[in-house]
């Protein structure tokens, strides 16, 4: 998004972007999977191949720069 590499979420069906983590625990490895909860609004889940999950909520989020 705008050149800048990170995990990326919406919450208007893709009219704004908000940048979730840049490098999520610090991994470079690929993103297998990623998933909003189902039970808590505003959170994303990125599952990694081979070095685990991340996941963070809206409000930690940082708007675009």
């Amino acid at each position: 998004m705008n050149n800048q590499y990170g995990i990326w979420l919406s919450t208007d069906q893709g009219s704004t972007w908000t940048q979730a983590g840049e490098w999520p625990l610090n991994s470079l490895d690929a993103v297998k999977t990623i998933s909003g909860d189902m039970n808590q609004h505003g959170r994303v889940y990125v599952g990694f191949g081979g070095s685990g999950y991340a996941y963070r909520d809206v409000a930690d989020a940082v708007a675009p720069r």
